[in-house]
C-alpha cells in the first residue's frame, strides 16, 4: 500500500486485487473486521496494545499472562525470553473472542528479536492469515519502489470499486 491505494496479491489464485486503501476494502480483501493500527502492529511483529491502556499480570509472573486494564487484549510471553508468543482480543466482556495472534520463528536482527511466522486467526468469520517473512531489514530506509502496485507475475486482476 503506499496510503491511497492498496493491493494483494494471493498467490495460489495467481490473483492480484487493488483498490482504495480503505478500511471498506480492507475488510473486503482479507474476509475481517480488523482497525488498521491493529493490523500494523501485527505486521510488525507486536501486540496490538492500545496507546493509552494499562497492562496488568494475570497470575504468578512465571505464567507469563498479561492483560490490557479493559480486559479485551490477553497477551502470553515466553517467559525466559519475555517475547510475545500469543494474542487475542475479546469482545462482549471478555465471552467473545474476536482474534487471536500467534508470533513464532523468532530471529535476532542485530540484538532485536522479530517473529518471521505471524498467523492471526478469526473464528467468527472462519479466516486465517499467515505472515511469513523471508527478509527483514530494521532502520533501513524503504525505497520508492516497495509502494508501487507488483508488475506481472499474477494471471488475474480485480480492481475494487469504492
Amino acid at each position: 500500500s503506499n496510503s491511497e491505494k492498496m493491493w494483494l496479491f494471493i498467490p495460489n489464485r495467481s490473483k492480484l486485487y487493488s483498490g482504495k486503501a480503505n478500511k471498506k476494502n480492507l475488510r473486503r480483501l482479507a474476509n475481517f473486521d480488523w482497525e488498521l493500527g491493529e493490523l500494523v502492529s501485527v505486521m510488525a511483529g507486536s501486540p496490538p496494545i492500545r496507546e493509552d491502556s494499562e497492562l496488568l499480570q494475570v497470575g504468578a509472573q512465571r505464567d507469563g499472562h498479561f492483560v490490557e486494564k479493559d480486559g479485551s487484549l490477553h497477551i502470553w510471553t515466553n517467559v525466559k525470553s519475555g517475547r510475545p508468543v500469543r494474542c487475542a482480543r475479546y469482545s462482549n466482556g471478555g465471552s467473545k473472542i474476536e482474534y487471536s495472534v500467534d508470533f513464532s520463528d523468532y530471529r535476532n536482527m542485530n540484538g532485536i528479536y522479530f517473529p518471521y511466522k505471524i498467523e492471526a486467526f478469526f473464528p467468527n468469520r472462519g479466516a486465517k492469515i499467515i505472515i511469513l517473512y523471508k527478509d527483514v531489514a530494521l532502520n533501513q530506509e524503504a525505497g520508492a519502489d516497495l509502494f508501487v502496485s507488483p508488475k506481472g507475475g499474477y494471471s488475474k486482476q480485480e480492481n475494487l470499486k469504492d
